[in-house]
């Protein structure tokens, strides 16, 4: 055996996936949004006692369902897309029987797969986003890195997102979305303002001295920001002291938690009495009420904790770079032909960036996800 073959084969031994993932590889599987009393958070449980005794976690829960990309980990895209319908199509169910229960999805390309394939269950979404409980948000065509996207992509997204949202649900995203894992650029805000939103969700941990704070960007924008992780919504969060003081001096009253309820059967079925459905725009709604001038502010990219798969599999960002680079080339050639009366290809132009847009699913682009 060469030296070659040697390295090659410890090296994916090493990299191997586990045919199983653990649960917090699909951390979004679903989203739920907890809110917890101040007190609860400085003398609540311990986070064993809190994960296993029903009852005995928040008193006051406004919960959230979620499916995003994360769906894609374990499949190719055909079985990610029927998983998500899967889904779709259970959360549909469970809003007929419980009038309370509201959901929120983001990613324009898994409503516009879903329409394709079910057409009837796509109408009972609209019905529901209509009603209010089914939430649209992220404001984007996919869930992406837009660290491994380029500033033309990252612009797109929004730009197809929005425009299949408000021709298809007459309404736009208001509240960005950050996957869990993913860090976000330093112009972020300003994307964010030009695609109609103020309000960001992050659900990677910031390093915030707080887990409300002001995102300002490179220009005068200002994105009223929420750290949905784990290091603020845990029973027992590592600065409890100065939690409760800014909740103090805030007035804000409850914090927001992910769960991941797909691992937990009892998680997601989530029919404690104690919970209560809500969603992220009455959130913003209510701490944006509240006095947040002791928020702090914040300049600069969010991290991400992706460590290693901005290297990984060098191949899967060189074809995306590709093709967002042939893109923009054929879009200034068709303007320069429009000069000589060549009609502008504006159907074929939005098809392509569509398929490149579709891909750029952060679990593909850091090849994070199945490969085959």
């Amino acid at each position: 055996m060469s030296y070659k073959e040697k390295f090659v084969g410890r090296r994916h031994r090493r990299f191997a996936r586990p045919k199983t993932r653990p649960s917090w590889y699909r951390v979004c599987a679903w989203l739920a949004v907890a809110a917890i009393p101040t007190g609860a958070l400085a003398q609540g449980p311990s986070r064993d006692a809190a994960d296993t005794q029903p009852g005995t976690g928040p008193t006051k829960t406004v919960s959230i369902g979620c499916s995003p990309g994360s769906v894609f980990a374990d499949h190719e895209w055909p079985a990610g897309i029927m998983a998500a319908r899967d889904v779709f199509r259970e959360v549909a169910d469970r809003m007929d029987r419980d009038p309370a229960y509201t959901f929120a999805q983001s990613g324009a390309a898994i409503y516009a797969a879903v329409e394709r394939l079910d057409p009837v269950l796509f109408e009972r979404i609209k019905t529901r986003v209509k009603e209010g409980r089914w939430e649209i948000v992220g404001g984007r065509w996919a869930a992406v890195d837009p660290n491994l996207i380029s500033a033309e992509s990252n612009a797109h997204q929004f730009l197809y997102g929005q425009r299949y949202f408000r021709d298809r649900f007459g309404k736009r995203a208001t509240v960005g979305w950050g996957p869990p894992g993913v860090g976000q650029l330093a112009t972020m805000p300003e994307l964010l303002a030009g695609a109609g939103m103020e309000r960001f969700l992050a659900a990677t941990s910031t390093g915030e001295s707080a887990p409300v704070f002001h995102w300002d960007g490179i220009n005068s924008s200002r994105t009223l920001t929420v750290d949905a992780s784990p290091r603020w919504s845990r029973p027992n969060p590592i600065d409890a002291d100065g939690l409760a003081a800014f909740l103090r001096r805030s007035g804000v009253d409850a914090l927001l938690r992910l769960v991941d309820v797909s691992a937990d059967a009892r998680a997601r079925s989530l029919d404690d009495d104690a919970v209560k459905w809500g969603t992220l725009t009455g959130y913003f709604d209510d701490i944006g009420a509240r006095d947040l001038s002791s928020a702090p502010g914040r300049r600069g990219e969010l991290k991400g904790v992706l460590a290693g798969s901005y290297s990984l599999h060098s191949d899967m960002k060189l074809w995306n770079h590709g093709a967002e680079t042939a893109l923009v080339s054929a879009e200034a050639l068709a303007s320069i032909a429009t000069l000589e009366g060549y009609p502008y290809p504006v159907a074929e132009l939005r098809r392509l960036w569509r398929g490149v847009l579709e891909m750029q699913i952060n679990r593909t682009v850091t090849d994070s996800s199945a490969r085959t």
